[in-house]
């Protein structure tokens, strides 16, 4: 499945092809489950070893030991990173990361060993490493490009080899990239739809003014927000702007072309922005992202440290010097980084940051409302719902969330309401056929309430919660003909199984399901299992509820659900 899953325009398992990237998911739900402290760590341990990875392949490269340190260290702490590593979701930025450095130390170590039988091994290691990248991330396609820029500086393969040659030799990466990008763009990540409907001079306008402000960021990192809406106005002083920063510092690079590093750090932070920059358009349209600097800002910060240090060793200043502009820059950055961070530990206090920022549009609206709907904030969550409707009315979302803080608030036939406009903007809503479902299930049309929830279930067979109340229904529905014990011990089993096996919540529909089918004693063993947790919770509710559902366990007799 892994290597299939976003392959085509229809696919609806992933946003496009990364199986590498969705086995490290696997693997790490596989060790440990849900527990999303684990998740966390690894990501950290895999941008804390690219970190250190790419300070060995600097210093390898160039024989420069603290500039390489420093840019490494850059790395490893800007806040414009935090993104990439605090998310588990963006595990393709860091995994791919860890793999084109490598790339990077193979190429190296091929560079330096030209000669004899080992130079196939070597590039053969390189081609291996590439692969593994683009299999985690397709943004790395423009790895080739920063090799051929490796060889101006600091391998200097250009001054013996003919640049034909060195083209030549990476003709099979640049292939291995052509394909990625054909899948990438074929894929369901990237929107037909969006490219039609924004100008392609809106698009290379925005694009321009996102290189010039990616570097304002990482130069001053404020204002660092999860989400940049795309701007269909843009002011034409702040793309002129962009053009004459961009412009001017590409002359300077001119001007310094002895400085071979700063045409090799400007070229790269540029090239490795291509894929990101909004010109081929995805289908969540952004003015710009965090994590898509993750790469391009090592090449930034590369020409800008050797630059420096030329500088200070050209003016024969203090040799301590560069240790206390080191200091000057880190520190800041590493606290900086520390409270970007904080941002990050929840989805409110993610998305409220986002909107205190001054960032006005649907998603950060929706996004808050949802989050604010989760943890049981009603009135603000309102708000934010009402603002998202009114700024998007025809997307199902705010519809569907307003329905379930309508049905909160006892208005259950105004909740009725929402979720069915949420179903006619989105006939394949699982999240509306799930919530309908269940609120005509309470009303007693438990019919129609069950088909929904079949519905969900089909759409969403992942779903270990809609298993659960699916099954709960299956089971205890009072009228004979809506009922399948057998269906329900076995969507029961899955959701259990799921949720680790010791969620109260969730034994208790698996005890019914078994009660249904007369599988008396395997109820009353689950349901008392289920309620030693249920008292181990101080769940008094659901620790009430259970007592009673086991005597009539303990009589033979099923449980009804009352409402």
């Amino acid at each position: 499945w892994v290597m299939t899953a976003g392959i085509g325009r229809d696919a609806t398992d992933t946003d496009f092809w990364r199986p590498l990237s969705l086995l490290s998911h696997m693997a790490d739900v596989s060790m440990f489950g849900l527990n999303a402290g684990w998740h966390h760590l690894v990501s950290v341990a895999i941008h804390a070893a690219t970190s250190v990875l790419l300070f060995l392949v600097l210093r390898s490269m160039t024989g420069a030991l603290w500039r390489s340190a420093f840019v490494a260290a850059i790395f490893a702490i800007h806040p414009l990173h935090v993104e990439s590593v605090a998310w588990v979701g963006e595990r393709k930025d860091v995994l791919s990361a860890f793999f084109f450095v490598l790339t990077l130390g193979a190429y190296a170590r091929y560079a330096k060993r030209f000669k004899g039988i080992s130079t196939l091994w070597n590039y053969l290691l390189v081609v291996f490493l590439f692969a593994l990248a683009l299999m985690s991330k397709p943004m790395v396609v423009t790895l080739p490009f920063v090799l051929l820029l490796l060889d101006y500086w600091p391998l200097e393969r250009s001054k013996t080899i003919s640049p034909w040659k060195l083209l030549l030799e990476k003709l099979p990466l640049f292939a291995m990239s052509a394909s990625v990008a054909l899948l990438t763009t074929g894929g369901p990540g990237y929107s037909v739809e969006g490219m039609a409907s924004i100008p392609l001079s809106l698009r290379l306008a925005n694009a321009t003014v996102a290189c010039m402000n990616y570097i304002q960021q990482g130069l001053y990192p404020a204002d660092l927000v999860a989400y940049y809406p795309y701007r269909s106005l843009l002011p034409l002083g702040l793309a002129l702007s962009a053009v004459g920063v961009l412009a001017a510092i590409s002359a300077f690079v001119f001007w310094q072309r002895s400085r071979r590093y700063l045409a090799v750090g400007w070229l790269w932070y540029l090239g490795m922005l291509v894929p990101v920059l909004g010109i081929i358009q995805t289908t969540g349209v952004v003015s710009g992202a965090d994590h898509y600097t993750y790469l391009p800002l090592i090449g930034l910060f590369l020409g800008m440290t050797w630059l420096f240090g030329d500088w200070i060793r050209e003016r024969n200043l203090p040799r301590s010097l560069p240790f206390i502009l080191a200091l000057l820059a880190l520190i800041p950055l590493t606290l900086a980084a520390h409270r970007q961070t904080s941002y990050w530990k929840e989805s409110v206090t993610l998305w409220r940051h986002t909107h205190l920022q001054g960032r006005e549009c649907f998603l950060i609206h929706d996004s808050l409302g949802e989050a604010l709907l989760e943890k049981g904030e009603n009135g603000e969550a309102m708000i934010h719902i009402q603002r998202a409707l009114a700024l998007n009315p025809d997307n199902p979302d705010p519809h569907n969330n307003l329905g379930i803080l309508l049905g909160r608030q006892g208005l259950i036939n105004e909740s009725i309401e929402s979720f069915k406009k949420s179903l006619a903007i989105n006939p394949d809503s699982p999240g509306a056929h799930w919530n309908l479902g269940k609120t005509l299930f309470q009303r007693g049309a438990r019919k129609e309430g069950i088909a929904h929830l079949q519905r969900a279930n089909e759409l969403r067979p992942d779903n270990m919660d809609l298993a659960n109340d699916f099954a709960w229904m299956l089971s205890t529905a009072p009228e004979e003909d809506l009922r399948d014990g057998k269906k329900a011990v076995e969507l029961a089993l899955q959701a259990n199984k799921d949720s680790g096996g010791n969620d109260p919540v969730f034994l208790d529909t698996l005890a019914a399901s078994y009660a249904e089918t007369g599988a008396y004693p395997k109820a009353l063993e689950t349901a008392r299992k289920a309620l030693a947790l249920a008292e181990q919770e101080e769940n008094k509710d659901l620790s009430a509820s259970l007592k009673e559902e086991i005597t009539l366990y303990e009589a033979g007799k099923p449980c009804r659900d009352p409402r």
